[in-house]
């Protein structure tokens, strides 16, 4: 029902551009009947990556930014769905993944050691077995 809605006012809004032959009109119309629910899917985005974020940052025991700071949160205003929840602002997402993706990077560099130095000695006790047990079979044939 929204959906025809909307498509009713779009076709209207299109029809009063063409004749004024200004897309600007179109534009402004568009927003002015529509642009709260774009408003609204726009912060509901950013409050899922938001979300998202803080729950990676909860599980790599990482710092959040603090709430006091304003460069890193935004407000959603009174007339929000969401209205005075925080979102972090896109330079704070920015800076957020960039300290995920560091000490993921760390994790896996510890990661990444422990399993070359366990193959490689387990190649050595491999190679020094195999020498073994052919000393012992040279040996064991000689000494009859």
């Amino acid at each position: 029902m929204k959906r025809e809605d909307s498509t009713r006012k779009s076709g209207r809004f299109s029809r009063a551009s063409r004749v004024q032959k200004d897309a600007s009109v179109l534009t402004a119309n568009w927003y002015d009947s529509v642009g709260w629910e774009y408003d609204s899917i726009q912060w509901s985005r950013r409050h899922l990556i938001s979300n998202a974020l803080h729950a990676r940052l909860d599980r790599l025991h990482l710092p959040r930014p603090q709430y006091s700071d304003a460069t890193k949160w935004g407000v959603a205003d009174e007339f929000s769905p969401y209205e005075g929840e925080r979102v972090l602002k896109r330079e704070a997402i920015v800076e957020v993944r960039t300290a995920i993706r560091k000490e993921e990077r760390e994790r896996r560099e510890v990661v990444d050691f422990w399993l070359k130095t366990i193959g490689a000695v387990l190649t050595i006790g491999t190679g020094l077995t195999g020498a073994l047990i052919g000393l012992i079979s040279i040996w064991r044939h000689k000494a009859p």
